[in-house]
C-alpha cells in the first residue's frame, strides 16, 4: 500500500488539474458541413425553438382533454361551533265541534309550542364524485383542437427556420474567414515583396549609383510601412472573422479552429429564376406558416360561431355524507344521493358579443390573406435580385481574374525591368500596388458570389 500511494497521489494530481484546467479543444480540417452540423447541435436557437414545440404538443393534450369526460372528487370536512338545526315555529290547532248525538261539543284550540329540531351534528365529512361528458358544444372543442394542432406545425416550422438561419450565419461566417485568409495572404505577400524591393532601393541608395534618388527611397519607404498597416488591419480582421464562426457554431472562442477549404473558387451553375420560382413559394416557411395561421383563424372564427349553438353534456354526481347523528338530515337516505341528468347551456343573449368575436377573426384572416400575397411579392423580387446578383457576380470575377493576371505580368515586367535600372521605381511601386489590389478584388468577387448563393440557398430552406 506504502508503494502505491504516490501513485494514488499522482492521478488526484491529474484529475484535479484537468477539472481545474480543462483542455482546449481542437476543430481541425473543418469543411463547411462539419460547421453546420456543429451549430446544429449547438444552436440556442434552435434549441428554444424546439422547446416551443413541447409546449405546442403539451397545449394539445389540454385541448383534447375537452373530448374525454371528467371525474372530479370534493371532499372537506369541517366542524361547527354548534349542530345544525331548524326551528318550527309555533302554531294554534283548532278542533271543529264533534257531535255525539247530544249536541255539538265545543272544543278550545290547541297550541303547539315552538321546536328546535336537530338537523345535524357539528362534526361532518362531505364529499362529492362528480363526473361530466360533453356530449355536443356546437363545434368548440374541435375547434380549439383544430387551432392548437396548427399551432404545432407552426412550431415545427420554426424549428426548420432556425436551422436555416443557422445555415445561413455560419456559411457567410465559413466564408469571411477565408476571405480574410486569402487576403492576409496577398498582404503578407506584398509586404514581403514591398520589403525586399525596399532593401534593393535603399542598397542603391546608398551606393550612390544614381539610378535611386531620395524622393524614390521615400515612396518606397512609404509603401512599405503602409503595406504593413494593411496586414495588421487584416490580422485582425482575421481574427474578428474566426470568433464570429466560432460564435454561430457555439464553440469556446478560445478553441483552436481550422477550415478544410482554403478557396473561394468553386463550380456554381445559378438556377433559373422561373424554373426556381415553384419551387420557392411551395417550400418556403414563411409562407407555410402565414397558411397555417389562415387555418387557425379559420378555427377561432368557428370557436367564434359555436356560441350560438348549445352545449349539452352528461352528468353524473355521487353526494356523501358522513355525520354521526342519525336524524333530522341525516338520515340515511340524505348520507348517499346519486344523480344522474343531461345538462343544456345556451346563450340567448350577450350584448352582441359572439358576433364581435367573429368580426374580430374574419379581419385578422382577412389580414393574414394580404400579408400572404405582399410575402409573395418579396419573395419573387428578393429572387430575381438573387439571381441577378449572381449572373453580375459571374461576370465580376471573370473580369476581375483576367485584370487579376494583367497586373501580375505587369509586376513582373515593372521588377526586372528596375532590376536592369531601366524602369522607374514609382511604376514598379504602382504595379506591386495594382497586383495587390486586383488579387484582393479577384478574391472579393469570389466572396460575393458565395453570399449571394448562401442567400438564395436560404430562401429556398436548404440546411446544408
Amino acid at each position: 500500500m506504502k508503494q502505491q500511494t504516490p501513485l494514488y497521489i499522482a492521478m488526484t494530481i491529474l484529475i484535479l488539474y484537468s477539472l481545474a484546467f480543462p483542455q482546449e479543444k481542437i476543430y481541425q480540417n473543418l469543411s463547411i458541413n462539419d460547421c453546420i452540423k456543429i451549430a446544429k447541435e449547438n444552436g440556442k436557437q434552435k434549441q428554444i425553438a424546439e422547446s416551443k414545440i413541447n409546449v405546442s404538443k403539451s397545449q394539445l393534450k389540454q385541448a383534447e382533454s375537452g373530448r374525454w369526460p371528467s371525474l372530479e372528487l370534493t371532499s372537506k370536512a369541517f366542524m361547527q361551533d354548534e349542530p345544525q338545526n331548524f326551528i318550527f315555529p309555533s302554531s294554534n290547532f283548532v278542533i271543529p265541534p264533534i257531535d255525539f248525538g247530544m249536541g255539538p261539543i265545543q272544543f278550545p284550540p290547541i297550541t303547539v309550542p315552538s321546536q328546535d329540531v336537530k338537523l345535524l351534528d357539528n362534526k361532518s365529512i362531505i364529499s362529492d364524485l362528480t363526473l361530466t361528458y360533453p356530449i355536443f358544444t356546437g363545434g368548440k372543442v374541435s375547434s380549439i383542437i383544430k387551432q392548437v394542432e396548427n399551432s404545432v406545425l407552426i412550431s415545427q416550422n420554426n424549428v426548420a427556420l432556425a436551422e436555416t438561419e443557422i445555415t445561413l450565419n455560419v456559411k457567410k461566417a465559413y466564408f469571411a474567414v477565408i476571405l480574410t485568409d486569402q487576403l492576409l495572404q496577398i498582404g503578407t505577400d506584398a509586404f514581403e515583396r514591398f520589403e525586399a524591393t525596399y532593401n534593393l532601393t535603399e542598397s542603391l541608395y546608398q551606393t550612390g549609383s544614381g539610378t535611386v534618388n531620395k524622393i524614390d527611397f521615400l515612396k518606397n519607404k512609404m509603401s512599405l510601412e503602409s503595406f504593413r498597416g494593411i496586414v495588421s488591419e487584416l490580422k485582425s480582421k482575421n481574427e474578428v472573422a474566426k470568433s464570429a464562426l466560432k460564435y454561430y457554431l457555439g464553440v469556446d472562442l478560445e478553441s483552436n479552429i481550422s477550415l478544410k477549404d482554403k478557396t473561394l473558387e468553386f463550380e456554381y451553375v445559378i438556377p433559373n429564376a422561373t424554373e426556381t420560382l415553384d419551387n420557392l413559394l411551395t417550400t418556403n416557411l414563411h409562407l407555410q406558416n402565414l397558411n397555417i395561421a389562415s387555418n387557425i383563424y379559420e378555427a377561432k372564427i368557428d370557436e367564434a360561431q359555436s356560441d350560438y349553438y348549445p352545449s349539452f353534456a352528461l352528468f353524473g354526481n355521487y353526494h356523501r355524507l358522513d355525520n354521526s347523528y342519525e336524524y333530522g338530515f341525516a338520515t340515511n337516505e340524505n348520507k348517499n344521493v346519486f344523480t344522474l341528468g343531461l345538462g343544456l347551456q345556451l346563450s340567448l343573449f350577450n350584448g352582441f358579443r359572439t358576433a364581435g368575436k367573429v368580426e374580430e377573426n374574419e379581419a385578422e384572416l382577412r389580414g393574414i390573406q394580404l400579408q400572404k400575397v405582399f410575402v409573395e411579392e418579396s419573395l419573387k423580387m428578393k429572387l430575381k435580385q438573387l439571381v441577378t446578383e449572381l449572373n453580375k457576380s459571374e461576370d465580376k470575377i471573370v473580369s476581375s481574374k483576367e485584370a487579376m493576371i494583367a497586373a501580375s505580368e505587369n509586376r513582373d515586367l515593372n521588377l526586372r525591368a528596375y532590376q536592369n535600372e531601366i524602369g522607374e521605381v514609382a511604376d514598379f511601386i504602382e504595379a506591386q500596388i495594382m497586383e495587390a489590389f486586383m488579387m484582393a478584388q479577384y478574391q472579393l468577387s469570389l466572396y460575393e458570389r458565395a453570399d449571394l448563393k448562401s442567400q438564395l440557398e436560404s430562401l429556398l430552406n436548404k440546411t446544408n
